[in-house]
């Protein structure tokens, strides 16, 4: 009896914890467009509310593929990665908030090969 009455009481405390996990976030307002179709690869554009493209790319059935470039709010490139079949692979290039490109990273099969810190003339001033 004290079984039957335990697991309803748990229940009842899991009950908020599941409502938190459940709250909106600010990619709900994002909406996925197709654009093409081509063989295994399909072609999509993310948008915000007001229209603005934030971020377009490629999957391969459910999984990213390709190239994925992401863009600020005010519609410059923020960031140009590399996937293969949903594994970070290749280089990604990342733009800072004035529009310089400040870092080359270089992925391979999902794990970080190097760094390059770039300075706003375009030189290395850093390496990992």
């Amino acid at each position: 009896m004290k079984t039957l009455f335990l697991l309803p009481a748990f229940c009842l405390l899991l009950i908020p914890f599941w409502c938190i996990a459940q709250e909106p976030s600010a990619d709900d307002d994002i909406k996925r467009t197709i654009i093409r179709v081509k063989g295994e690869h399909t072609q999509v554009a993310y948008y915000d509310s007001l229209g603005k493209m934030v971020k377009t790319g490629f999957y391969r059935g459910d999984k990213m593929d390709k190239t994925w470039i992401s863009f600020d709010e005010n519609g410059e490139r923020k960031q140009i990665a590399q996937f293969r079949e949903g594994v970070k692979d290749g280089t990604w290039l990342v733009w800072d908030a004035e529009g310089y490109l400040r870092y080359k990273i270089l992925y391979v099969k999902d794990k970080v090969d190097k760094v390059y810190e770039l300075n706003k003339q375009g030189l290395t001033v850093a390496e990992r």
